[in-house]
C-alpha cells in the first residue's frame, strides 16, 4: 500500500486514508461521513504512522468482492457456458445439402424436384430421414437450452447491476 494520511473528523477521531480513496466518502466511527480530498488535498494532510488505522479505513480498503461483483461474475460465467453450448450445438449441425443441390441443378431437374417437394417430404419410412430428424430435434433442444441459459444469465446480470454497492460511495 502507499502512503497513508490522517483525516480528522469533527468528533476528533482521526482516520487513515490513502490516495486510492480520493474523492470517496468514508464513515467515521461516530457515524459522520468524511469526504476524502483529492490527491492534491491529501498532500496537505499529516502523514499517518504505519500502525495508525481505524475500522473505517480497514473496511473501505479491504480487497475482495461484495455480493454485487459475485452476482455479476456468476452472470458472466453463465453467459460463457451458454456461448460454449451454442458453439457445440452448431458444430454438431449437419451441412444442409439442398443449397448445393439446387445451385447445381438443371432446369428440368429443378422442375422434377419441385414436383416431388410440393407434396411434402415423407421421411417416416426412411431410416436415414428418421436419424436426421432426431439429430435436428436434438440440436433444436440444445439451442433452446442455450437461449434459456443466456436469458437466465441476463436476468442474473440485471439483478447484479441493481444490487446496491455499499463499498463505494461518492
Amino acid at each position: 500500500m502507499g502512503v497513508k494520511y490522517l483525516m480528522t473528523c469533527a468528533c476528533g477521531q482521526q482516520t487513515a486514508v490513502d490516495s486510492s480513496q480520493s474523492g470517496l466518502r468514508l464513515p467515521c466511527q461516530c457515524g459522520q461521513q468524511l469526504e476524502v480530498p483529492t490527491h492534491r488535498g491529501l498532500m496537505q494532510l499529516p502523514r499517518a504512522e504505519p500502525a495508525t488505522t481505524t475500522v473505517a479505513t480497514e473496511t473501505a480498503t479491504t480487497g475482495g468482492w461484495g455480493r454485487r461483483q459475485g452476482v455479476l461474475f456468476l452472470a458472466a460465467m453463465l453467459l460463457l457456458v451458454a456461448a460454449a453450448l451454442w458453439g457445440w450445438v452448431h458444430s454438431r449441425m449437419p451441412e444442409d445439402p439442398w443449397p448445393k443441390a439446387v445451385a447445381e441443378a438443371e432446369p428440368q431437374q429443378m422442375l422434377m424436384l419441385w414436383s416431388n417437394l410440393r407434396g411434402g417430404i415423407d421421411i417416416s419410412d426412411q431410416e436415414q430421414g428418421q436419424s436426421l430428424k432426431r439429430l435436428y430435434d436434438s440440436v433444436q433442444f440444445w439451442k433452446n437450452m442455450a437461449f434459456g441459459l443466456a436469458g437466465f444469465a441476463g436476468l442474473v446480470a440485471l439483478a447484479g447491476v441493481l444490487l446496491p454497492n455499499p463499498r463505494v460511495k461518492k
